[in-house]
């Protein structure tokens, strides 16, 4: 069974929409990550520059998928 793909791809206007508009946690470092994300780096790259394990950045990128997905492409 293949495990569910997150794909973070906007459309050029609407990342800086999302990135400006919408409510990212500032504790949680939300918006570093999702920009992060965007950029195509791994859940693993991702915890090892911002000192998280990798574990909970898989678990904030399946919320920040939840908040984004109705913006994506």
């Amino acid at each position: 069974m293949k495990a569910f793909e997150y794909k973070f791809e906007f459309k050029p206007g609407i990342q800086e929409y999302v990135m400006r508009e919408l409510y990212f946690n500032k504790h949680k470092k939300e918006k570093e990550i999702l920009q992060r994300l965007c950029e195509g780096e791994t859940c693993y790259e991702i915890a090892n520059a911002l000192g998280y394990s990798d574990r909970t950045i898989v678990r904030r990128r399946k919320s920040l998928y939840e908040k984004t997905k109705d913006y994506m492409i």
